[in-house]
């Protein structure tokens, strides 16, 4: 949606309001779509689009539905069996098309982690990850990628973030799982996902695609950033339901993570959000942003910390930052009366900030002028 609204000239209002438009014609069109949907591979791909589409306009459950759907269809297209070929009639095949093939399905497997970690939704098709017969895209000598590339770039951190969702969960889900021995191991999973984005220079990429004229390989490569950031914080922030007795424990908002690891994570989460914003100011990149990637977890864990210190100077960077991110959604929500208790919250925090720093016996020696203004 924010890209299709940034290609309008002119009245950036219409285009907004043509996008919105859009929505709501799929949404009139759903029920038809589902008696007649056999499991095409056109049905596949609306039910894909419209799974991330329902997630971005913060409808969960027809997300989820769509979801559930597109995994159906993808295995009545036989795609979770991919390589269950004989070697002899492997070498009849399409390559190219088999590698595009095989990297659609480990998208589809990231995507069902990030409905488990966000959404607190049951497995789809990680449950029945035995029954795969998948390859990785690019084993072949033949077939090697351009390693430079974003997209390879982008899919290669993807899928190493899905196998340490995939041992994350793993150790979740054991049935003699405590606390105290979940969360030494899930710090060790969120280092490794800080290793894997400077062993690929993530962030240098990030900057240097939201610099370019590239409106796509930006999106990529700041949505692998902020997925990793988010999955740092939510894995965290998930070891909550460990505490509790029922038999199905949901994470709440209040669970704000404290670790330092979160709060790391919600800083440079909240950099790339700035500068994702200040290149697309759009109510429906706010839209992708709290509907998808649930930002308003990570703002509260940065918030949280500044407003918990002993000194709040000491967090001058961090206030920075939240200050900066604050003014860019103001911007970009601008005339969406929907996103004003959002801000008006957000700018409330910022003032607490402000009158913590004037208080007696505090000296700044820089002035917090316009602090969520």
């Amino acid at each position: 949606g924010c890209a299709l609204g940034a290609t309008f000239e002119g009245n950036a209002g219409s285009g907004l309001q043509y996008v919105r438009m859009l929505y709501l014609c799929c949404l009139r069109s759903l029920p038809l779509w589902q008696r007649e949907a056999t499991g095409t591979t056109t049905d596949f791909i609306a039910a894909i689009f419209m799974c991330r589409t329902a997630a971005e306009c913060f409808d969960e459950e027809l997300s989820w539905r769509m979801y559930t759907y597109a995994t159906d269809y993808a295995q009545k297209l036989n795609i979770h069996n991919l390589d269950a070929h004989t070697e002899g009639t492997s070498v009849l095949l399409d390559q190219a098309k088999l590698d595009a093939d095989r990297k659609g399905f480990w998208e589809m497997i990231q995507i069902d982690f990030f409905f488990r970690l966000l959404f607190n939704k049951p497995p789809s098709i990680t449950a029945s990850i035995n029954s795969w017969k998948v390859n990785l895209p690019w084993l072949s000598a033949d077939a090697q990628p351009d390693i430079n590339a974003v997209p390879t770039i982008a899919f290669l951190v993807g899928s190493r973030q899905t196998f340490i969702l995939s041992r994350f969960f793993q150790e979740l889900e054991n049935s003699n799982c405590t606390e105290e021995e979940m969360r030494p191991k899930t710090e060790d999973l969120c280092r490794e996902i800080g290793q894997l984005f400077a062993e690929w220079g993530v962030e240098e990429w990030v900057t240097k695609t939201m610099s370019s004229e590239n409106q796509s390989e930006a999106w990529m490569m700041s949505d692998v950033a902020m997925s990793g950031y988010t999955y740092v914080i939510f894995m965290l922030r998930k070891l909550s339901v460990l505490r509790s007795n029922s038999p199905r424990p949901v994470m709440s908002d209040a669970d704000v993570p404290d670790s330092p690891l979160a709060v790391d994570a919600s800083r440079r989460l909240l950099s790339v959000v700035h500068m994702v914003l200040v290149k697309n100011p759009f109510p429906e990149t706010m839209c992708v942003l709290f509907g998808m990637y649930r930002l308003y977890v990570a703002y509260a864990c940065l918030m949280n910390s500044v407003l918990h210190s002993a000194d709040v100077r000491a967090h001058m960077d961090d206030v920075a930052l939240l200050e900066q991110v604050c003014d860019v959604m103001t911007i970009a929500s601008r005339g969406e009366k929907d996103f004003v208790p959002l801000i008006r919250a957000i700018q409330s925090l910022g003032m607490e900030v402000k009158r913590r720093l004037n208080e007696p016996g505090t000296t700044i020696t820089t002035p917090m002028l316009g602090l969520g203004t």
